[in-house]
Order: structure tokens, then C-alpha cells, then sequence
């Protein structure tokens, strides 16, 4: 068996923490995700392919802004326009 030092142990921690907490947020993304795609097919209908691919591509401050523009939005265009 091979002897782990000590730097080598609090480097394999480190690593673990680092995919702990990267796991956690690709997780929390996935579900903003899915809720958000959940809440604009409830009030606007069954999303396209294309709307979908654009939810999972944004990151965490741009399904945010989504998600609050679809309280006062008369359209999914409208939630979506960044102008």
C-alpha cells in the first residue's frame, strides 16, 4: 500500500470540497431551470426545443431576470427581450 502524506490528504480534501460545492451549484441551476421552464409553460403553453436549449444555457443571474419578468409578462417574447 502506498503512503498518502499529509499535503496529498488535504489536497484530495481540498478536491473533494471543490467537487462537493461545484455538484451543489450545478444542481441548484438544473432545478431553477426546471421551474422556471415549468412556470412559463403554465402561463404561456408547451415550450419549443429551441426555448428549452435557451433556459439551460443561461446562467444563474439571467434565469433570475427571466423568472421575474415573467410576473408582469404578456408574452414569453416579452421574457426573453433583453432590450
Amino acid at each position: 500500500m502506498r503512503y498518502i502524506t499529509s499535503v496529498e490528504r488535504i489536497g484530495r480534501r481540498i478536491g473533494w470540497e471543490e467537487g462537493q460545492l461545484a455538484g451543489k451549484q450545478e444542481g441548484k441551476q438544473e432545478g431553477e431551470v426546471a421551474l422556471l421552464a415549468m412556470l412559463l409553460s403554465q402561463r404561456f403553453g408547451p415550450l419549443s426545443e429551441d426555448t428549452r436549449a435557451h433556459l439551460e444555457q443561461a446562467d444563474a443571474a439571467q434565469l433570475e431576470r427571466w423568472a421575474k419578468r415573467l410576473l408582469d409578462a404578456a408574452s414569453l417574447a416579452e421574457v426573453f427581450d433583453e432590450h
